[in-house]
């Protein structure tokens, strides 16, 4: 992302150490980074959903979709 080669990222089931440096990179760039329902971040969380700012809310709001569709299954 910090490259501009992706508008948006998400990941489950991570470590701290994997997400660390990215989340400060991508905040330090101007890009946004929360958990996956669009709360605050933390390295703890296990997940993570980070974007150009610009699609966030969209983002967000795609991923409730999907989560809900998961509901149903």
């Amino acid at each position: 992302m910090a490259m501009g080669r992706l508008d948006g990222y998400w990941e489950l089931m991570l470590s701290p150490w994997d997400m660390a440096a990215g989340s400060l990179i991508v905040t330090e760039a101007g890009g946004q980074v929360t958990n996956c329902r669009g709360g605050s971040f933390s390295i703890h969380s296990k997940e993570i959903l980070a974007s150009n700012s610009r699609i966030h809310d969209e983002m967000v709001e795609v991923l409730k979709m999907s989560k809900r569709g998961q509901d149903k299954i």
